[in-house]
């Protein structure tokens, strides 16, 4: 029963990377770009839509991060370096989420107010950011079957 277990631990190690990294390119890269072009709304309402979809973003990002964290990342075979993806897509979105979504924010107040807005590089930050993820993750998720190619030529030579 255990040996199961930790099979499919195994298995999740690979899979829930790519979750997050399916998640990341659908939300940043697809349904953010996309919704702007949706005639009938005003900008304040896409930025506030946008605003919803990164919350709840940031929400999976986090409870993927948790289960990677509590079952997946600190295998033996790749341990110190499969934390140090992780942390670095942790430490990423931690950043996101406390440091530019309150920018945003501001953003979205000062729009709702008519108030003059002056141009920003938020956003240029926050993709370049998201493509960090994508490579922590994506690096994550094949990083134990790379280890495990690499310890299987040590053992056959």
């Amino acid at each position: 029963m255990a040996e199961g277990h930790y099979r499919s631990s195994l298995r999740a190690s690979e899979a829930l990377p790519l979750v997050g990294v399916g998640a990341i390119a659908a939300i940043s890269f697809l349904a953010q770009p996309v919704k702007f072009a949706t005639p009938d709304l005003t900008l304040a309402q896409l930025v506030s839509v946008g605003a919803t979809l990164f919350d709840a973003s940031h929400l999976l990002q986090l409870a993927l991060a948790l289960l990677l964290a509590l079952f997946s990342a600190p295998r033996k075979e790749c341990g110190a370096l499969a934390w140090a993806l992780l942390g670095l897509a942790a430490a990423t979105l931690t950043f996101q989420h406390f440091a530019l979504m309150p920018q945003f924010e501001l953003r979205l107040h000062m729009l709702r107010s008519a108030q003059p807005m002056p141009h920003s590089a938020l956003h240029a930050v926050y993709a370049a950011l998201e493509l960090v993820k994508l490579i922590a993750l994506g690096s994550l998720a094949f990083l134990r079957p790379a280890a495990q190619r690499i310890a299987s030529q040590g053992a056959s030579a």
